[in-house]
């Protein structure tokens, strides 16, 4: 994706941390959920009570003619790769577990990008969750005939 528009959803997200600052002891419960229109652009961030927490418009995106799954791939896995950047999704003042949601503009789940669930565990997902078990079953195949 274009340098520009991981700035504009880099700022975005810096937005939705600055709601949520990190604290000691967080109070705050909720996950975060990222919706996108692929025809206007517009990228929306809500809480679980439906509030918004800010919004842009990607122009790139503005009746963006790709294929709506692919179109949703390319924007998770850049939005994934932010939210890792610099342990970005797990710094946040919210209780864990919580998770950073990819949605439809009208709210229908796509991907799951982002899971805080300590200090020390956090869950990707995407391929990486995919190919998970793949990846088990292969290897314990290969520790049962050695």
């Amino acid at each position: 994706m274009a340098e520009k528009i991981q700035s504009q959803l880099s700022r975005m997200l810096n937005k939705v941390s600055q709601k949520f600052p990190q604290a000691e002891e967080p109070t705050v419960m909720t996950d975060i959920h990222i919706r996108i229109n692929q025809e206007t652009g517009d990228v929306m961030v809500y809480n679980d009570d439906e509030q918004e927490i800010t919004r842009i418009v990607v122009d790139e995106w503005i009746d963006n003619q790709e294929d709506e799954e692919l179109f949703y791939q390319k924007a998770a896995k850049v939005l994934r790769q932010l939210l890792l950047k610099d342990g970005f999704g797990s710094s946040m003042g919210i209780i864990m577990p919580y998770s950073f949601v990819l949605e439809t503009e009208t709210g229908e789940h796509i991907d799951e990008l982002f899971i805080a669930d300590t200090d020390d565990t956090i869950i990707i997902g995407g391929a990486f969750m995919e190919n998970l078990e793949k990846d088990l079953d292969d290897f314990m195949k290969h520790l049962m005939e050695d």
